[in-house]
């Protein structure tokens, strides 16, 4: 791509910075403005603490309860103490409708599951932050700081267009998260203090007016004017993309932002095609 048709694009943008990268076959970046420019992630962190849980924790039909105290403000907020659900429904509610409460919930067990594994004391939401950090580190997210596992806005919590593509595309490695990210609705099965059935919608309003073929992918927001959105894109010939787009000033603005750089990328790319590996007799 040349300077002047990112410069073309860049200029049409509500975004604060960009990215696109081709995940697979190979990783190369595509568009780049301000990749390294340092933005509060907001919700974008879950999937960082989703990895980690992951790799602390692999089965997803172990139990949650919320505890007293871990009510946590913001979106989601759809659990009370005393509700049981599995960790797969914990990790679908931290997804779709980005719970942070769910987020508190995983922290604070798999914190308390690391604590267990070192056979430490401490606070196990901190604990498990520690990890998220060290996780972020292992894949490359060199310029980013994390201090609270649901994104909340707190002083010090940076990241970047740059390290956020390299989140999403370490996700790619992930079948639990590339099995959620992309549905619509989950029915949680709540037990414990309740039992019931609780039906959530993704966070993902307006990926339909996307020119792309939208695989998954997750929102961030905090207040009005911070609108963050990463998406795992099919690409003409079957190439795997990483967008981001961070600090959009509204939430339309960021799909609107995002639909510019795909349909920019589309025509501005000459695409490989990927080429089926071969059956083995």
């Amino acid at each position: 791509m040349t300077a002047q048709w990112n410069h073309a694009l860049a200029s049409t943008l509500s975004a604060r910075a960009v990215g696109c990268y081709m995940a697979r076959p190979v990783c190369e970046p595509l568009f780049l403005y301000n990749p390294l420019l340092p933005q509060p992630p907001a919700s974008l962190t879950k999937l960082l603490a989703i990895i980690t849980a992951l790799q602390i924790q692999p089965d997803i039909t172990i139990k949650l309860t919320m505890r007293e105290g871990e009510e946590t403000p913001g979106s989601g907020n759809n659990l009370r103490p005393g509700d049981t659900l599995t960790l797969w429904d914990a990790l679908h509610n931290m997804l779709l409708p980005s719970s942070n409460v769910s987020a508190t919930i995983v922290a604070r067990a798999m914190g308390e599951r690391l604590l267990g594994f070192e056979g430490t004391t401490g606070d196990a939401q901190q604990r498990f932050v520690r990890q998220m950090n060290r996780v972020a580190m292992s894949i490359g997210m060199f310029n980013s700081r994390f201090i609270n596992a649901h994104g909340l806005a707190t002083r010090g919590q940076l990241s970047c267009v740059r390290d956020i593509a390299r989140l999403g595309m370490a996700a790619l490695h992930y079948p639990a998260i590339a099995d959620i990210w992309g549905k619509r609705r989950h029915t949680m099965a709540l037990t414990g203090a309740r039992l019931c059935k609780k039906t959530i919608l993704t966070s993902l309003t307006m990926v339909d007016e996307i020119n792309g073929d939208i695989v998954g992918g997750k929102t961030g927001t905090l207040g009005e004017a911070i609108n963050h959105l990463l998406l795992h894109v099919r690409a003409p010939g079957g190439s795997d993309l990483i967008c981001v787009v961070m600090h959009s000033s509204t939430n339309e603005g960021r799909y609107a932002d995002m639909n510019a750089l795909l349909t920019a990328v589309n025509k501005g790319y000459c695409w490989p095609q990927r080429i089926p590996e071969p059956v083995l007799d």
